[in-house]
């Protein structure tokens, strides 16, 4: 069972970021599309905050520098790879791209607000546009209040009213949570503050599961086990069934709070069988990275040959194939050596400024 206050992988969480991932592949071959399906990537996002909070936004000695080293390096390398892969295959579908969006989506700028209305390469990218940016704002919000006194509640009260301030301009203005590309103004993109909000309240989740921390009585536990098959249930009804594009979003989005926390205690036979399926959470980024140029590639050269049905059972055994392959033999290892390569960077850096500061008092 998942501890609180270790650095442990909460697995059960993992594999259901592997279901949502394959939920949202499905969505984009087109079936799905009359459910919010896309609210999967509500559920990335709260599971960013969580995971984040658990890993780095609790620690006394947060390095800012080394936090924002490992986003990049956990974010950019796949992304890189499946975007300029886009690239060429729009290039030879003949589609048009322009030179600033190809720019935009290199330095991972794509969706704060600079434009344009569109997602032009691969479009499940937006979010890690928005995951790698809101995670570093989150990360000086926590640095700049961890000094103070009652820091982690005040931390907490700042995050619940930017949630509030994010989901109630949505609200405000889409009445729904199906927004990504949609600028506000200069520099206030609606995806943007989708994941601003979804992100700040998984940091809220995780310190209600630090606060509850493992069941300490039999009947503790026994809710637990009763909770975990029902709250998988719903969580699997919630992406497939509920209309798409309406205010139930945000009641969807209130039920999948609770389902991160009690899915966090891995407690039960159906937390047990779902870690069977550990490996769709381990490929689950690549999965959602890598699915949709699949899609194309398969389009041009299977065209409807197979039907409907036909085409995305290939679909999906081809993505999940390549996805293992992917996240075997470029995920793991470019994280590795982007850590690696960012830190000797950051140490070469901090000797020269050292240094510099050295001559100067020297002088």
């Amino acid at each position: 069972m998942a501890e609180s206050g270790t650095r442990q992988r909460f697995v059960v969480l993992d594999t259901m970021r592997g279901y949502a991932a394959c939920v949202i592949m499905t969505l984009h071959y087109g079936y799905l599309r009359d459910t919010n399906a896309y609210m999967a990537v509500d559920f990335f996002f709260l599971l960013s905050g969580f995971v984040l909070a658990h890993a780095y936004f609790n620690r006394p000695n947060l390095s800012f520098w080394k936090f924002a080293q490992y986003r990049f390096a956990r974010l950019y390398p796949l992304h890189l790879l499946t975007f300029l892969l886009t690239a060429v295959l729009l290039t030879v579908i003949g589609r048009e791209w322009f030179d600033g969006e190809f720019v935009l989506h290199l330095f991972m700028l794509h969706n704060i607000g600079l434009g344009p209305d569109r997602v032009a390469f691969n479009s499940p990218a937006w979010s890690i546009s928005v995951e790698f940016w809101v995670n570093l704002a989150i990360a000086l919000l926590v640095l700049l209040v961890i000094s103070l006194r009652n820091s982690r509640v005040l931390r907490n009260l700042l995050l619940a009213l930017i949630a509030c301030v994010c989901y109630g301009v949505l609200a405000g203005t889409q009445g729904h949570l199906n927004v990504y590309y949609h600028d506000l103004m200069p520099l206030v993109n609606l995806g943007l503050l989708r994941g601003l909000a979804s992100i700040s309240v998984g940091v809220l989740l995780y310190d209600v599961f630090r606060a509850v921390r493992s069941p300490r009585s039999d009947i503790e536990h026994l809710i637990l086990q009763v909770l975990t098959p029902i709250a998988l249930v719903i969580f699997t009804l919630v992406l497939v069934v509920v209309p798409n594009e309406t205010s139930l979003d945000y009641l969807a989005l209130l039920l999948m709070m609770p389902i991160v926390v009690i899915m966090a205690f891995e407690v039960g036979p159906a937390a047990i069988v779902a870690r069977k399926f550990d490996f769709l959470g381990r490929i689950s980024f690549s999965i959602y990275l890598v699915h949709v140029p699949i899609q194309w590639a398969l389009k041009e050269m299977l065209g409807d040959r197979f039907g409907f049905f036909g085409g995305y059972v290939i679909q999906f055994a081809v993505v999940i194939a390549v996805s293992y392959l992917t996240y075997t033999y470029f995920e793991k290892p470019s994280y590795a050596w982007g850590k690696r390569l960012l830190g000797e960077t950051g140490e070469w850096a901090k000797r020269l400024v050292g240094g510099a500061h050295k001559t100067e008092k020297r002088l």
